[in-house]
């Protein structure tokens, strides 16, 4: 921007930008408008502006105090609509601010200072708009016909907006679909094969939700019925959204039968493209939340949404989250990260602050990040093979203080030394979804192997249920379907676990097997696999399996569960799989070695791996998961003093 359109802010009086758009009725002629400076210490009327500015460089022309400037195509557009929108034309005209033009960018204490004031920005705006874009004409565009036919009727069934509902819907909740055949009659080829509500599905794939600073201005906007989501002239509120978000997370929730007047077709396509803005909701909840949300918040949503300055992906939360940070764009990236991840370490632990912290998923994207900082703009080929942090119960006369110190590039932490990783694999990686996986079979009969030279430790687990166990933890498969080990015979996640098993292997595989197991021959492999799988109370021998007996969960299909075990091993194909001194089997980083040691620490409460880089500092690798130590097993042994508390220094 040029600058000469500013003059300095006054931060005493907490001083902030306001753009006045002019319009003459002539939609052709170049936008213009006045910037004016208001102080938010004085009872303002304003609306501020939420919109994605891309990643293109600013290419349009908008006149800004008679001087041109250029903006974003974006913004751009937003402008374009606004000039003429009632919103902002009433009298007298409310003033907008929209910081792209409101800050001086290239100043960048300025933009420290006002990031600072983002979060009284946004909640003292009389109107928040958040702009969704430009209609193209085209297949792709989206309306909000559909949220607000679903609002309406929710309105008049009397759901409250926030009231979450179990029960499965029937016809009578499709009863406004038939007022119109527009919502029921195929007429299109593409997703939903409906227009309307291909346009509805549109909404959740809005470039929109993937921003940060998003999340933050849709959890400071005060007022749901004045915070607007605008598409071209098409509008809704948040309230209307948030009630037909609740309508579409019940459908795919529970997975209705189509209503009678719905060809099953068309339902099934619905269904399938179908999904509610997730992003959406989160802001929501934290908005109706009493208390600000923790610092480690950020690592969870910058691993949904993203930021074209890496910085903003903590200074973009600052404004809701309960974060001790000041913004500083000259501070390089890494010390900005490590700061955040001290402030969260002074506030109550969670697990996940560590689920992307490690030198065990490759060179990090950020120079000179310690190995105990999560990196927060990890790519999500890095961050798929993150192992979920087990909830873990320390307690609390356990705790020895300080629990953590930061100095420098630094963290000490207590935690205790667990076991050592012996052998390291990858069973996985090779996983085509659509078929078994001969090096995972291979692994399942080495790892009988091993049990039976009693080089295993299970906890009384069947040996392949272990491994059912590991790959299970965290893929999130199934929801909210809890999966607790060990799974009975007649478990469909058991018996199509057993299917794949048995028809994987090739010819010189089984030959290899009969070897390794010691069995007389071929034939013995099934039963073999049964008996490692069941246990030898309840193997099936050259009997038909019985009927899997489905769990009763809304949404979840026999073909769900037909496909799990090919899913479960397609969601683990970047992890180490590995075993320890103990005999424990686990998962972790890709990089996981030989040696590196499974830690249980203090505070966060969860297992990770370390690894010695000199005489007195450690390096973390990442969190990860081992069946028999992940459930707690080794607390009573640390309040026993089997196990000493130690303190490590990670850099």
């Amino acid at each position: 921007m040029p600058a000469s359109i500013y003059k300095p802010l006054d931060r005493d009086r907490r001083e902030i930008r306001l753009l006045y758009l002019d319009w003459n009725g002539n939609d052709d002629e170049i936008i213009t408008c006045r910037m004016t400076t208001a102080s938010l210490k004085e009872r303002l009327s304003y609306a501020a502006l939420s919109y994605v500015w891309g990643t293109q460089p600013p290419t349009e022309d908008v006149v800004v105090n008679g001087t041109k400037v250029l903006i974003t195509k974006s913004l751009h557009a937003a402008f374009w609509y606004l000039r003429k929108n009632e919103i902002l034309r009433r009298a007298p005209p409310l003033g907008l601010w929209a910081d792209a033009i409101c800050i001086n960018q290239p100043d960048l204490a300025e933009r420290g200072h006002q990031v600072k004031l983002m979060g009284s920005v946004y909640s003292d705006a009389f109107y928040v708009i958040s702009w969704l874009g430009e209609p193209t004409g085209g297949p792709d565009d989206m309306n909000f016909d559909l949220v607000r036919e679903i609002a309406a009727h929710q309105a008049e069934k009397g759901s409250a907006i926030d009231q979450l509902e179990d029960d499965l819907p029937m016809d009578e909740d499709f009863g406004w679909m038939a007022r119109d055949p527009k919502y029921y009659t195929p007429d299109s080829d593409r997703l939903c094969r409906n227009a309307c509500w291909n346009a509805a599905v549109h909404i959740s794939y809005s470039d929109f939700w993937t921003r940060i600073w998003i999340f933050q201005e849709m959890v400071l906007a005060s007022c749901a019925d004045r915070h607007i989501f605008l598409y071209g002239t098409d509008s809704v509120s948040s309230y209307l959204l948030k009630s037909y978000n609740q309508f579409i997370s019940r459908m795919i929730r529970m997975r209705p039968n189509p209503p009678t007047i719905v060809p099953l077709d068309l339902w099934d396509h619905i269904l399938h493209e179908l999904s509610p803005v997730h992003i959406f909701d989160l802001a929501w909840g934290v908005r109706r939340s009493s208390e600000q949300p923790p610092g480690p918040i950020v690592s969870f949503i910058s691993h949904v949404c993203s930021a074209t300055n890496p910085r903003d992906i903590v200074y973009g939360l600052l404004g809701v989250a309960a974060i001790d940070v000041t913004p500083d764009y000259e501070k390089p990236l890494a010390d900005v990260y490590r700061d955040w991840f001290s402030a969260c370490l002074a506030g109550p632990m969670d697990p996940s602050l560590f689920q992307w912290a490690g030198i065990g998923y490759g060179p990090s994207t950020v120079e000179n990040l310690p190995s105990w900082v999560s990196n927060l703009i990890m790519d999500k080929e890095q961050s798929s093979s993150a192992v979920e942090p087990p909830l873990l119960s320390w307690s609390e006369d356990l705790h020895v203080e300080p629990r953590r110190v930061v100095s420098g590039n630094v963290l000490s932490i207590h935690g205790v030394l667990l076991d050592s990783v012996s052998q390291v694999d990858h069973p996985c990686r090779t996983c085509d979804p659509a078929e078994p996986d001969p090096e995972f079979w291979r692994f399942c009969i080495d790892h009988i192997a091993s049990a039976r030279k009693g080089e295993s430790s299970y906890g009384g687990l069947p040996p392949l249920q272990v491994v059912l166990g590991v790959l299970s933890h965290g893929a999130d498969e199934w929801g909210n379907v809890e999966i607790s080990l060990p799974l009975g015979h007649t478990h469909p996640l058991v018996q199509n676990f057993r299917e794949f098993l048995g028809g994987g292997g090739s010819l010189d595989d089984r030959k290899a097997a009969v070897e390794k197991l010691g069995l007389a021959g071929t034939d013995d492999i099934h039963e073999t696999l049964d008996r490692n799988l069941f246990g030898p109370q309840d193997g099936v021998t050259d009997v038909p399996p019985i009927a899997a007996e489905v769990p009763d969960e809304p949404g979840i299909t026999k073909e769900d569960w037909h496909y799990a075990p090919l899913g479960l091993i397609y969601r683990s194909r970047k992890n180490a799989f590995f075993r320890t001194e103990g005999g424990y089997l686990g998962k972790g980083p890709p990089e996981t070695l030989p040696g590196d040691k499974v830690c249980l620490l203090d505070g966060p409460n969860l297992l990770g791996l370390l690894r010695r880089t000199d005489d007195s500092t450690w390096a973390y690798v990442g969190t990860c998961w081992v069946e028999g130590l992940s459930h707690g097993r080794s607390i009573p042994m640390i309040q026993d003093e089997q196990l000493p508390i130690e303190i490590f220094n990670l850099r």
